[in-house]
């Protein structure tokens, strides 16, 4: 559901990072080892995350 933005059951706006950076246009991917990544920017920055549980 993360293609189909009409379609999603859920989302959240003012999403934050875990030091608080702010993950504007996400892009949130399975890691094939587990757990998630996330690429997104922050003004300038591009960010990568990760999460075990998203």
């Amino acid at each position: 559901m993360i293609g189909d933005v009409r379609g999603a059951t859920g989302h959240r706006h003012d999403a934050k990072d875990g030091t608080g950076n702010r993950m504007d246009t996400a892009e949130i991917i399975a890691n094939s080892t587990g757990g998630y990544l996330a690429v997104y920017h922050t003004g300038d920055t591009v960010n990568l995350a990760t999460s075990s549980d998203w």
